[in-house]
């Protein structure tokens, strides 16, 4: 898993984000950003219903916690 990615996840543990919220928060571009959230979606970790948002997936879960 690239450190990005690792980074996105870290970040959608306390909220929601839109794609400029969270590129800014993890300091790469948007459609950079947009590329890694896609990647994370088709692997079940995130979900875009209104915003990224961490999925309630074991792996999601299990991936956040590992990182606190």
């Amino acid at each position: 898993m690239r450190e990005a990615e690792l980074r996105v996840i870290d970040c959608l543990r306390d909220r929601s984000y839109s794609i400029g919220e969270l590129a800014d928060a993890i300091d790469k571009s948007q459609s950079w950003t947009s590329e890694v959230v896609s990647d994370l979606e088709d692997d079940h970790l995130v979900d875009r219903p209104d915003g990224v948002q961490l999925a309630t997936t074991y792996e999601a879960s299990l991936l956040a916690e590992l990182l606190d």
